[in-house]
């Protein structure tokens, strides 16, 4: 296990150095594999087939269907995969658009990017149980957040509208509090 603090101020004087820190945390990856199921550790996939693209810089930079200048992309299986998509969710072949990303914390960035885009007065409302990406997307988009925690919450009779309510706290809704957030989307 390699120490929390190797008492120097983290860089690698040597290759020597690196090579034998990069061997124990490949060895500490490899032990831990017994433990490890699920995403995102899930150790059931074999990555060696690909092994050979990882000396090269590849950059899919843009547009998923208008190919860059030069050779050193993977935009052709990236269509492939929102093609797959596309069909699993019936979307209409000639309306689609796409990327992929490198997680869920660019999927949950560029998904409120685009929200925020069509509806730019809106609040944001997650659970606390929501992929911890987040506060941190909200926070970088300059998004407001509508309250605290929401653990359980239901739409209130009629529909969605500004009386949302938190079904586990006692707090008022705001169609009798003036006091609480409001909702901004246009929906009332």
């Amino acid at each position: 296990m390699l120490p929390a603090d190797p008492g120097r101020d983290g860089s690698v004087a040597r290759p020597e150095e690196l090579l034998a820190e990069l061997t124990a945390v490949g060895s500490a990856a490899v032990a831990g594999r017994r433990t490890h199921v699920g995403f995102p550790v899930a150790t059931d996939i074999d990555y060696s087939p690909l092994a050979p693209l990882f000396g090269s810089l590849l950059n899919n930079i843009g547009d998923p269907w208008t190919d860059p200048d030069g050779a050193n992309h993977t935009k052709r299986y990236e269509r492939e995969v929102l093609d797959w998509f596309g069909d699993l969710f019936r979307a209409p072949a000639g309306d689609r658009w796409g990327y992929l990303t490198s997680g869920g914390t660019e999927g949950n960035l560029y998904g409120l990017y685009l929200a925020r885009a069509r509806l730019p007065e809106a609040l944001v409302y997650h659970s606390a149980d929501a992929h911890y990406s987040l506060p941190k997307c909200v926070d970088i988009l300059g998004l407001d957040f509508g309250g605290g925690p929401v653990s359980r919450w239901r739409w209130p009779p009629g529909g969605p509208r500004c009386g949302w309510t938190r079904a586990s706290t006692a707090s008022p809704s705001p169609a009798t509090s003036s006091s609480a957030p409001r909702c901004r989307a246009g929906w009332c």
